[in-house]
């Protein structure tokens, strides 16, 4: 069972916190490394640390828009299996493979600003009621940016420490 599985609700007071504190291990596991680590593949996959940043950016981007469209109305296109999230993953790592590790850091960390901007703007009702929008099949919107921030950090965090671990 996963996590979002076992956890049926989460006020938006204890979204932000488990946001700000997964995010605050995050930063604190990249805060030992140095930009020549951070640039290195291998950390998941052919992946960097760099890479990983990125990603994790896209996939709050993808998060933000999701959520945005929801509560204008709109039914947001969402991946509809795990082979569409791999080839989703595969577009971004491309996008940002070639930008600057100063430019991924900035996108790293103005996106985090942005969701929590969101999240915090976002009506409770509309971040808890499963049944609020009907694209999500009864899946509330909250479970949505969890996925994208707090276990999405929490699941790099775990490599990069592993591999940091590994490499020291």
């Amino acid at each position: 069972m996963s996590m979002s599985e076992q956890i049926t609700q989460m006020s938006k007071a204890e979204m932000l916190e488990k946001m700000a504190g997964e995010r605050a291990h995050l930063e604190a596991v990249l805060a030992q490394l140095t930009p020549a680590q951070m640039v290195l593949p291998g950390v998941e996959a052919d992946w960097s640390v760099k890479d990983i940043l990125a990603h994790i950016a896209a996939w709050e981007e993808f998060m933000r828009t999701r959520l945005t469209a929801a509560l204008r109305g709109e039914t947001p296109d969402t991946p509809q299996s795990d082979a569409e999230v791999d080839r989703m993953n595969a577009e971004f790592f491309r996008a940002y493979k070639a930008l600057p590790l100063a430019d991924v850091l900035a996108t790293f960390a103005d996106s985090y600003a942005q969701s929590r901007q969101l999240v915090g703007d976002t009506p409770e009702a509309d971040l808890q009621d499963a049944e609020r929008f009907p694209w999500r099949q009864g899946r509330p919107l909250w479970l949505l940016v969890g996925g994208n921030t707090w276990w999405h950090y929490e699941e790099h965090c775990r490599s990069i420490e592993t591999w940091l671990a590994q490499n020291n």
